[in-house]
């Protein structure tokens, strides 16, 4: 893909996502929605970090836009509502499939990547003994970062008395997709790294 077109998608993507963000919480500011302002601030916080730090932290414009698709569809899934039912419940394949399923599919899997390019100085080092190793470390990794998310959530719940989004069955139903999210990125940089040439990989261990 050409770096116009990359460009574009990364100005798109983010500029959507922060235009969503603050449209958003100005009119949760007005209707006193804590729970949105909490998760906001959140965000926003989260937002502004690896906006900061996108050179410094190895991310490339496309992950940071993929990044920005996952908290556009977590504005739009909380502040939505097609039918009069919030779109986080809405089902895309019925009983099978929902956005909030949808939302925890690809977070977990751009966490994955992100967390790969987090870690340049373990994974570049990618011999036959350690590519299983690091697999299941970025996979268990991901899923801590998804268990932090439900720790935030759970701290929305018991100090703002927010309503919360479901039983056990739905925490499960999370997990699972967290799960599943995490293998596929595990998969895609299992495809990205037997793609590379042996010189790809020496001018990758040099930077």
């Amino acid at each position: 893909m050409n770096k116009r077109r990359v460009k574009l998608i990364y100005n798109i993507s983010v500029g959507t996502f922060f235009v969503l963000l603050l449209g958003f919480s100005i009119v949760e500011v007005f209707e006193k929605n804590t729970e949105f302002i909490y998760y906001s601030l959140i965000i926003s916080l989260l937002a502004a970090f690896i906006l900061i730090n996108q050179k410094r932290l190895h991310l490339s414009p496309m992950l940071a836009a993929a990044m920005a698709m996952h908290g556009t569809l977590h504005i739009l899934g909380g502040n939505i509502y097609p039918d009069g039912a919030r779109l986080y419940d809405t089902w895309l394949i019925k009983n099978v499939f929902r956005w909030d399923n949808l939302v925890h599919l690809w977070g977990s899997m751009v966490w994955c990547l992100v967390t790969y390019s987090l870690l340049p100085p373990m994974v570049r080092q990618w011999g036959k003994q350690s590519k299983r190793f690091i697999l299941i470390s970025l996979y268990l990794m991901t899923m801590g970062l998804g268990a932090l998310m439900e720790l935030i959530e759970l701290g929305g719940v018991v100090f703002l008395d927010a309503p919360g989004v479901g039983d056990y069955l739905n925490n499960a139903t999370d997990l699972f997709f967290n799960s599943a999210g995490a293998i596929i990125g595990c998969l895609l940089i299992f495809i990205y790294r037997i793609s590379k040439t042996d010189d790809d990989l020496s001018h990758e261990k040099g930077k």
